[in-house]
């Protein structure tokens, strides 16, 4: 997990942080009214204690905080994380974001991961509102690794996260991290929603036939993969001669069922032997059954897709 709680007990000064992750407002008064010099203290990997509490989500303590030491908005951990890059609530964030500045929004991490890009990987569709609406030039540049906020998104299945990035950035659509994987790639590697993945490649077309760094297309990713949804999902883009050309360069053979195909249901059986198993139900299927909404094809001349062993 990118956000996440860190353990307090085995560290200096453990009941103060452990006291900010806790929300327990009143215990944390009490201790900085008693040693002000607690509020700049850190964990080993960099924490204070608005880290804690702005990760758990508690507003009372934030305030407290803040309000004892505006400059802890700034602060970053080992990680290079401020304490934005760990909000999941859109009042924390819009604390952090009076008493810090603007420029916390664009601030990245060590991997060159903003906040934003933190709250689409988690979903947090009001944090990534917040940001939007704070920064509409954001930009299309992506992390260390080239990865935008839009693919992390896509990455977790978050679509309203999405639809929001979209929304507000559409040339999204197109960027391509460092191995050249367009959203689509990510979205063929990863078990995602079909409605979601055909919303994208709508969007940009042109992504169906793209070829990451491997020379692969999003439903050459998905057939390796075995995601068997985001097959069915991208098989509405692609012209009849793409979908057998593609299945073929992946080892698979398109065999005649009235031709009698040879030892189908074997084949079919080593396949889920090699914990392929939902790419097998989905070759299990006549291609017209699968397909011929698309494509149109005769329903008189059923086909099967088969595995070459």
């Amino acid at each position: 997990m990118w956000c996440c709680s860190v353990g307090t007990q085995a560290i200096p000064n453990h009941h103060w942080f452990q006291a900010a992750e806790d929300g327990q407002d009143e215990e944390v008064a009490r201790m900085l009214a008693e040693t002000p010099s607690l509020i700049d203290t850190t964990t080993i990997v960099g924490w204070n204690a608005l880290h804690f509490a702005v990760n758990a989500g508690h507003t009372k303590v934030v305030e407290r905080l803040l309000t004892a030491s505006p400059r802890l908005a700034h602060a970053v951990n080992s990680s290079g994380c401020t304490p934005l890059h760990y909000a999941g609530d859109s009042e924390v964030v819009e604390r952090l974001l009076m008493v810090g500045s603007p420029d916390l929004i664009h601030k990245p991490d060590r991997r060159g991961r903003t906040p934003l890009h933190y709250a689409s990987l988690t979903g947090r569709d009001e944090v990534v509102a917040r940001l939007l609406a704070g920064s509409r030039d954001f930009g299309v540049n992506g992390d260390n690794e080239g990865c935008t906020p839009l693919h992390c998104a896509v990455m977790n299945g978050h679509e309203n996260v999405v639809e929001k990035l979209l929304a507000s950035k559409p040339e999204l659509i197109y960027a391509v991290d460092r191995a050249n994987n367009t959203v689509l790639h990510v979205a063929g590697l990863n078990q995602q929603s079909s409605p979601m993945i055909v919303r994208l490649w709508r969007t940009n077309p042109n992504a169906l036939r793209a070829v990451n760094a491997s020379a692969q297309t999003p439903l050459r990713v998905a057939i390796r993969a075995g995601n068997a949804p985001a097959i069915d999902a991208l098989l509405g883009g692609l012209s009849f001669d793409e979908i057998l050309s593609t299945f073929t360069e992946c080892g698979f053979v398109v065999a005649s069922a009235a031709g009698g195909s040879v030892d189908f249901e074997e084949r079919i059986r080593h396949f889920m032997d090699q914990q392929c198993e939902c790419v097998a139900r989905l070759l299990n299927r006549d291609v017209a059954g699968t397909i011929s909404g698309y494509l149109g094809l005769d329903h008189r001349r059923p086909t099967k897709i088969q595995r070459t062993c």
